[in-house]
């Protein structure tokens, strides 16, 4: 789907909504209109869309100088090679302290972890699943910027506890000692 398309259902959206929202007040104008596009046309342009939509209703020249920043970062942002040792060691580790039922998911760079140096600093990402029945199972990502996230599939159990607590107390030293690896680089 393109630009165009997305704009477009975003556009009936916002019509329909607003014509909604009019009828819903009973406003006497309401009368008066004779297509929905309208009441869109008056209230909102199409830059009018994109601007709040994907730049948060920024002035131009925010907007402008938020893509510099972004492309400025994508074009400082340099990967950090890891060695082989270094993935199994960590994934080694993971099983032997979190879950030795884990599948790790691969990383942009094809491995267990990714590592780069951007322009908000070091950054190292890796995730995976955790199944521990056939229907339950935790996704889990760890980041050095962003700490850990879980989304979890599963009733309240202590198995899940276990692991949770696992999956924190790991990510502590895992934050820690990766922090350290790449701040040497």
């Amino acid at each position: 789907m393109d630009k165009d398309k997305i704009t477009q259902i975003i556009q009936d959206e916002v019509k329909n909504y607003l014509l909604k929202k009019e009828i819903d007040k009973n406003n006497p104008k309401i009368k008066s209109i004779v297509k929905p596009s309208t009441l869109f046309d008056k209230t909102m342009k199409d830059m009018d869309v994109d601007k709040h939509l994907f730049y948060g209703g920024e002035t131009e020249d925010k907007i402008e100088s938020s893509k510099q920043r972004y492309l400025k970062e994508e074009e400082n942002k340099s990967n950090i090679t890891i060695t082989t040792s270094e993935i199994k060691d960590f994934e080694t580790k993971f099983k032997n302290n979190v879950s030795d039922q884990v599948v790790f998911h691969k990383q942009s760079n094809g491995t267990s972890i990714y590592a780069y140096v951007g322009a908000s600093g070091i950054e190292a990402k890796c995730s995976g699943i955790i199944p521990f029945t056939s229907d339950n199972k935790i996704k889990w990502e760890y980041s050095i910027q962003n700490g850990i996230f879980v989304d979890i599939k599963s009733e309240l159990s202590t198995e899940l506890i276990d692991i949770l607590e696992a999956l924190n107390s790991f990510y502590i030293s895992w934050d820690q000692e990766w922090t350290e690896k790449l701040s040497a680089q």
